[in-house]
């Protein structure tokens, strides 16, 4: 691909999500994060790289020893087969930051394995905040992540950046709350993230509750929280809790960041034993 089609085929992948998704792929900037893909063991590839001429590693004094040596290898791998040299300015219009002048293209993953703990974000409209819950979901082995329509694309530059590419390995679906039938099945506990102290449960009373074997979190905006329609979805469900991080100072901090509160909750849910940092209810159906 001639560079000139290569800066186009890129500016496009940065600026549209309905390409990115056509496409199946996705951008990855900077030398850090490239070089952490490629010397993690991914099931997905970068499928193409463009740099400035001016790029050269011995310039980036934060990579060293067999860090550099690996991201030398793939570097020179795409030099030889498929070179694409831009200018520096060309790389800015690909990318919103000051960029070191490498970009890649990243397949996005193909989802094909079994959904046990699933993330479902309602409303997260903010990359910051997107990329901060992919990453925890990733380090939390939460392994699929469902996003509904109208939150940030969890595949957009600025969303990428702050998830620290955790998109290449975790799952991201993007659902319509009436398609979450398959999700919402009676072998899976449902909890629903609410920013309002719940009455705290015996969990030694739920059994099953501790068992679970498959879990869902389901978190919604800072500003409006889970959206009535996806609530309404939930009325079907067999085993529905509400949950919410314990405030111990609710007199200096009203609450947390979507973000922050929602690692914690998936942290604390993979051991429900370990409830200290979490309040957990049955869910009211009246109020749902």
């Amino acid at each position: 691909m001639k560079s000139s089609r290569r800066l186009s085929h890129y500016i496009s992948l940065a600026s549209s999500a309905s390409y990115r998704y056509a496409s199946g792929t996705y951008l990855l900037e900077g030398s850090e994060l490239i070089h952490e893909f490629v010397s993690q063991n991914s099931p997905v590839h970068v499928k193409s790289l463009c740099m400035s001429r001016d790029f050269h590693l011995n310039k980036l004094p934060n990579l060293a020893g067999e860090r550099k040596a690996a991201l030398e290898s793939v570097l020179a791998n795409f030099a030889a087969n498929d070179p694409a040299y831009l200018k520096s300015y060309q790389i800015n219009r690909i990318t919103d930051s000051n960029s070191e002048g490498i970009v890649a293209e990243i397949e996005m993953i193909d989802h094909k394995f079994p959904k046990k703990n699933i993330l479902i974000l309602d409303g997260i409209r903010n990359p910051g905040n997107m990329g901060a819950l992919l990453r925890s979901a990733v380090y939390f082995n939460w392994d699929t992540v469902v996003v509904i329509p109208e939150a940030a694309d969890p595949f957009g530059v600025a969303c990428v950046r702050a998830a620290r590419n955790a998109q290449s390995y975790v799952g991201i679906e993007t659902i319509k709350p009436e398609g979450l039938e398959e999700i919402f099945s009676p072998d899976r506990t449902l909890f629903l993230a609410i920013p309002s102290p719940v009455e705290r449960l015996n969990l030694n009373e739920y059994g099953d509750l501790m068992k679970a074997g498959s879990k869902v979190l389901i978190l919604g905006s800072e500003s409006h929280g889970i959206s009535e329609k996806l609530r309404n979805h939930c009325r079907e469900a067999k085993n529905v809790y509400e949950v919410n991080v314990l405030n111990l100072n609710p007199k200096q901090m009203e609450s947390l960041n979507v973000s922050i509160a929602g690692s914690i909750l998936m942290s604390k849910l993979q051991d429900l034993n370990a409830n200290e940092a979490v309040q957990i209810s049955k869910l009211n159906r009246s109020n749902v």
